[in-house]
């Protein structure tokens, strides 16, 4: 009666120490999938060891069989590394994998453009571009054009039109979703900068200057050379070579007097 108590209170202890340690396992792994299955796994099948070990052990009736217990319990601890290892070694094989799809996505028949209100005012810029998928999977070929010195200066997607249909992962502008491979999407995608945000009620667009400085920044630009960013493929900074720039230059003060002409209102937030 008293080893079965001890082995009771020893599974107990263990089974939190487990919990213990599969929670220090999943830290690391918070945008890693791989390696919060691989703490998921140790945490289940640790536990099924731990509690199935304790019935058999008060089935028999084993010489110091709460010091075999023990020992047997701490062994399964030691599943806890080849376990990290080997999650971990999949997440970097992962990792390579999609890096490398990422570098071979071509973006191919690129082309920038104004875009013009209905009284044929520039509001943004459109683009024009086709996305060649490598590989089957999840891509995020979204666009972002920045004058790579303000944040008034910067371009974000307010419409997108792709051709063939991917499965998006929501609704939204973003071009996130699965993609087929050896598959050519044509994008068109429409920007506008960040001065003129959307109306949390219409979508219309409003104006919006962090501060004054912003303001007379843009009322003071110039034509110039902005920079773009295709996510996730070859046409961007990070998976690219080098930086990408727009085919035309572009003034931010030609959008901002479109505000006046067109009535954009201020944004009310």
């Amino acid at each position: 009666m008293i080893s079965m108590n001890w082995n009771k209170l020893i599974a107990i202890l263990f089974s939190v120490f487990y919990t213990i340690l599969s929670i220090g396992m999943l830290l690391p792994s918070k945008e890693d999938s791989t390696l919060a299955y691989g703490a998921f796994g140790f945490f289940v099948i640790s536990l099924f060891l731990l509690w199935f070990l304790y019935a058999l052990f008060e089935r028999k009736q084993l010489v110091h069989k709460t010091i075999w217990f023990i020992i047997l319990a701490i062994c399964i601890t030691g599943i806890s590394f080849p376990a990290y290892w080997i999650a971990e070694k999949i997440s970097v094989a992962q990792d390579a994998t999609y890096e490398a799809n990422f570098r071979n996505t071509l973006v191919t028949n690129f082309r920038d453009e104004v875009l013009f209100t209905e009284k044929n005012n520039p509001i943004g810029i459109r683009l024009h571009y086709t996305v060649t998928i490598p590989q089957s999977g999840r891509y995020f070929p979204t666009p972002s054009v920045s004058d790579g010195k303000s944040r008034a200066g910067h371009f974000y997607p307010t419409s997108v039109k792709i051709n063939p249909l991917p499965r998006f992962d929501g609704p939204g502008v973003s071009l996130a979703g699965n993609y087929k491979a050896d598959t050519s999407y044509n994008i068109i995608a429409d920007l506008r900068p960040k001065f003129l945000l959307p109306d949390q009620e219409t979508g219309s667009p409003c104006v919006y200057f962090a501060d004054l400085d912003e303001e007379n920044l843009v009322k003071s630009a110039k034509s110039q050379q902005l920079e773009i960013d295709i996510d996730g493929t070859s046409f961007g900074r990070y998976y690219g070579q080098g930086i990408h720039y727009l085919e035309n230059n572009y003034n931010l003060k030609d959008f901002y007097d479109s505000i006046a002409k067109e009535s954009i209102p201020k944004c009310a937030f």
